[in-house]
């Protein structure tokens, strides 16, 4: 009988539907963990391993007379949802350059149980909070 033992616990476990562990929390960050950059490099996002972000854009100044940089930074987290997606919440700010400039508090999809990290092409991408365009990680080195 003992020499049957471990087929026997190997067939319980095979019946018992082992399920492979779902995304962590700490592997969803690691992967979007970098700098985002626009096209047009006018809007910038970065998120640190430390849980914060920092967005940046460049805009027309009033008449025209040049561009202005504005910046909004704060405390970003992950969530899981009930159907095993996963949203980036960009918390309130808590240090912008304008303080007329709104909010850049948000959450986006990063990740589907069905489409895997949103991607822009080849590249990961996030919306930036300023005006929701498309952001892509790596775009800023090119």
């Amino acid at each position: 009988m003992k020499k049957y033992l471990p087929f026997l616990l190997l067939g319980l476990f095979a019946l018992t539907g082992c399920e492979e562990p779902g995304l962590t929390a700490d592997a969803v960050k690691s992967n979007l963990t970098g700098t985002y950059c626009s096209a047009d490099r006018n809007y910038q996002v970065e998120l640190s391993a430390e849980g914060r972000y920092e967005a940046k854009r460049v805009k027309k100044s009033p008449f025209d007379t040049g561009r202005l940089g504005e910046t909004c930074e704060g405390e970003y987290s992950l969530e899981e949802m009930e159907n095993g997606d996963w949203m980036l919440v960009l918390n309130k700010s808590d240090k912008k350059s304008n303080p007329l400039m709104k909010s850049c508090a948000g959450e986006m999809l990063v990740w589907s149980k069905e489409e895997g990290y949103v991607m822009e092409g080849d590249k990961m991408a996030l919306s930036e909070p300023f005006d929701q365009g498309v952001v892509t990680k790596g775009a800023c080195s090119e």
